[in-house]
């Protein structure tokens, strides 16, 4: 039986002169930036060898691993002696699991933002969750994905169905712990098609909105009421 998500949205307004359209929360992709790109790995159960565990690249950031709260396993307070680097500054850290074989349950986040002729509108949606059985010696991608709702045929282009990814797919990584450009530039829904294993719903925007709008409506009768 799928598991119902239970969101909660944290909204920020900030205004700006813009046309209306939605857009997704994207870092600009550029060459020194890539470069900058590390990999921090996650030992999910030590007691078990690499080949014991499957290695799965997040490039959502993860919060909780079967009910465990993983955000602080990485200590990044030292990036030099992490990384090797001398300049540590503007590093960037891509997550990679080691994942116990058998169903694992996970925890995210994610944002997205809507803007009009004036704002521009950040919904952070939470306690987002998904499953997935990951296999003992291979390697995956998970990356968090969306598309146009279809509603009976019919396409609203302001409203999107947000979808966890899950690729049998590894990209290169250095023996100096690094993600190449290219390689970096690879990981996108078109390009990783080919090796989609599943695709897991987990929010829709008109739903997040909704609920939203049903909070202030009985924030606003509660405060008739104390009135």
């Amino acid at each position: 039986m799928k598991k119902k998500n239970t969101f909660l949205a944290v909204i920020t307004i900030i205004p700006l002169l813009m046309t209306s359209c939605v857009t997704l929360m994207t870092l600009s992709i550029d060459n020194r930036l890539i470069r900058k790109v590390r990999i921090l790995d996650w030992v999910f159960n030590p007691t078990l060898s690499t080949e014991q565990t499957s290695k799965v690249i997040f490039w959502q950031p993860i919060e909780t691993y079967n009910g465990i709260d993983v955000t602080n396993w990485v200590d990044t307070s030292n990036l030099r002696e992490i990384t090797g680097d001398r300049n540590a500054r503007g590093l960037r850290f891509i997550r990679m699991g080691h994942v116990p074989p058998g169903s694992s349950e996970f925890t995210f986040q994610a944002s997205y933002t809507r803007e009009t002729s004036n704002t521009i509108t950040t919904y952070r949606v939470t306690d987002l969750t998904f499953s997935y059985n990951f296999e003992a010696g291979k390697e995956y991608t998970v990356l968090l994905g969306r598309k146009l709702k279809n509603r009976g045929g019919l396409f609203r282009f302001d409203d999107f169905s947000y979808f966890i990814h899950i690729y049998d797919y590894m990209p290169p990584i250095s023996n100096k712990r690094r993600i190449t450009p290219t390689a970096y530039r690879a990981v996108n829904e078109r390009k990783l098609a080919p090796h989609l294993l599943d695709s897991i719903h987990v929010f829709d925007t008109d739903v997040v909105e909704e609920n939203i709008r049903l909070q202030r409506e009985r924030e606003r009768e509660r405060e008739r009421e104390r009135n």
